[in-house]
Formats: C-alpha cells, sequence, structure tokens
C-alpha cells in the first residue's frame, strides 16, 4: 500500500484548505518520480516528493534496510527526510532501478552531493560507480571541485584542485565560458581568505605586472588576464596557496 501524502501535496478538492503560508511551505511531488504504487516517500532538502520502493532500498543501503523492513515499510509522517536536493535523490533513484546500464550523469555539484548520499546511506554496490563519476566530474569542472574545496575550507584539497588544473583535458570546461561568467567573477566565489591568496598571488600590487609575475615565479607571457591562468601558472598556484589563518603544512 502506497505510504499517504503530507497535507497540501496535492489538490484533491478533499478538506480543509491550506492557508497560504501552508502552500507555500508545502511540499511538492517530483514530476516523474510519483508512481502510487512505491510505498516510500522521500523528502529533499528543497521541498520535493520522491517516490520509492522499499524494497530497492533495502537491497542498495544497508542504512535504510535497517529503517524499515520489506513488508511493512516504517515511515511515520509520511517522508523520509533527505538532506539532498532533488536533483542529487533523483540520479539516485534512477540508479536504484537500473545500476548496471549506465554511469551517474551531471555536473560536479550532482555528482558530489550523489558521492555524499551513497556513503551517508551505506551504499556499497553503488559506491565504485558513483565515485568514477565523481573523479570524472574534478577532472572536467576543476574550479568548481575549487568551490568545493573552499567551502569546506579544505587547503589540501585546493592544492589538489590546483594540481589537476595544471593537466588540461580535451573535456575541460573552461570557467570563462560556463554561465557566460569569467574566471574573476567566479573567483569571488570563495570564501574571502580564499579569494585573497588567489589574488595576492594573481594580481600583485604593482604597476608593472610583467615584472610582478616574474618576481613571484610567474612566466608574464603564459597569463591571460582576460580567462584563465595557463598550465605553469597553476602549478606555482598549488605551491604558494596559502590562505590566511591556515598552517603552512596544511
Amino acid at each position: 500500500m502506497a505510504s499517504p501524502l503530507p497535507t497540501g501535496v496535492e489538490a484533491t478538492g478533499k478538506g480543509t484548505d491550506p492557508s497560504p503560508s501552508e502552500l507555500k511551505s508545502a511540499p511538492v511531488l517530483h514530476h516523474f518520480y510519483r508512481d502510487p504504487t512505491d510505498d516510500v516517500l522521500l523528502e529533499s532538502s528543497d521541498g520535493i516528493l520522491l517516490r520509492a520502493s522499499s524494497y530497492r532500498l533495502s537491497k542498495a543501503s544497508a542504512m535504510f534496510a535497517g529503517m524499515f523492513d520489506i513488508e511493512e515499510p516504517r515511515n511515520p509522517g509520511g517522508a523520509i527526510l533527505l538532506d539532498f536536493p532533488a536533483n542529487v535523490i533523483a540520479e539516485f533513484r534512477s540508479l536504484l532501478v537500473h545500476p548496471g546500464p549506465r554511469a551517474p550523469r551531471g555536473d560536479f555539484w550532482l555528482l558530489e552531493g550523489l558521492r555524499r548520499l551513497v556513503s551517508t546511506y551505506d551504499c556499497e554496490e553503488l559506491w565504485d560507480m558513483v565515485f568514477v563519476a565523481y573523479e570524472s566530474a574534478c577532472h572536467r569542472e576543476p574550479f568548481e571541485y575549487l568551490v568545493y574545496a573552499s567551502n569546506s575550507n579544505d587547503v589540501p584539497m585546493a592544492r589538489q584542485v590546483l594540481r589537476l588544473a595544471a593537466y588540461p583535458t580535451d573535456c575541460r570546461i573552461n570557467p570563462n565560458l560556463a554561465s557566460g561568467q569569467s574566471f574573476w567573477q567566479l573567483v569571488d566565489r570563495l570564501r574571502p581568505s580564499w579569494r585573497l591568496a588567489l589574488l595576492k598571488l594573481l594580481v600583485p600590487a604593482s604597476a608593472n605586472r610583467k615584472l610582478a609575475l616574474h618576481l613571484i615565479g610567474f612566466d608574464a607571457d603564459s597569463f591571460d588576464p582576460k580567462g584563465c591562468p595557463y598550465i605553469d601558472v597553476w602549478m606555482v598556484l598549488e605551491l604558494k596557496f596559502l590562505p590566511y589563518g591556515t598552517d603552512a603544512d596544511a
């Protein structure tokens, strides 16, 4: 038997009409994962409900298997709240049905969320496949990876990202071409101390840019102020990157 939808999810014309505030905050059913024969509701962090099979969840995840048994899933309140956005849960839900024929797809942030989800819920059978897709996204979108490292304040991870950025690949997404943003606009997404550390290396306070770049070890001819630094610049950044307040041995 399908688990009931929380009040206000689908308008049926029955019962008391919800207030405007309740309508605004009420979760909505996912446009695709809404099969009423699926007996579990998963609620995303952005207020979307996705139906899923307790059998498939239990088979994929040791943690879900502990939450409910296959015959009668224990699902109080009608939905299990997962601290992940709907697009991540939808990709996870897709892998439950088709784990073998295809690898996970999506941008860096979707695959990073999927990596955390399968790790959090102990999905051993999906882990290798998801991690390979995530690792590929790190190579494909190194600047998004750098933003993630900044959000985590993880300097060793940042240096790993800068090392990746030093070796371009055919599938690399150039930050100044993505979403119409320049490299410098993307730098603004970093935490202030990280932004300062990068800009201190990239744009030193000197009237003579070539001399300034030379003094900190850059080849001035390999620096493109309209786009991204070239290979040798990334390699120098990896060695010298040290945001204020972090340990030099990090």
